[in-house]
């Protein structure tokens, strides 16, 4: 994902996270503009849906997209397939 970024010099935008609204509108904008996304989910995201609920919501979006999709929960990456 940040390879290309790199390459070619733009930016991946990374957005908090904390329903499946949020989730939805982040990957449907990413995917109209073509563009990877990173999805992030706060500490107090996480005590309210709890990491599970959460990242199974950005895992199904993630499946309905043609970018590239990232997770990041506490400093670290987990790129969505």
């Amino acid at each position: 994902m940040y390879k290309p970024a790199n390459e070619k010099h733009y930016a991946i935008g990374q957005f908090n996270v904390n329903n499946m609204e949020f989730v939805q509108s982040a990957l449907e904008a990413a995917d109209e503009l073509k563009s990877p996304i990173i999805l992030a989910a706060s500490t107090s995201a996480l005590k309210y849906g709890g990491f599970d609920y959460l990242i199974n919501l950005v895992k199904t979006g993630a499946k309905k997209v043609s970018v590239l999709v990232a997770a990041h929960k506490w400093h670290h990456l987990w790129n969505i397939p």
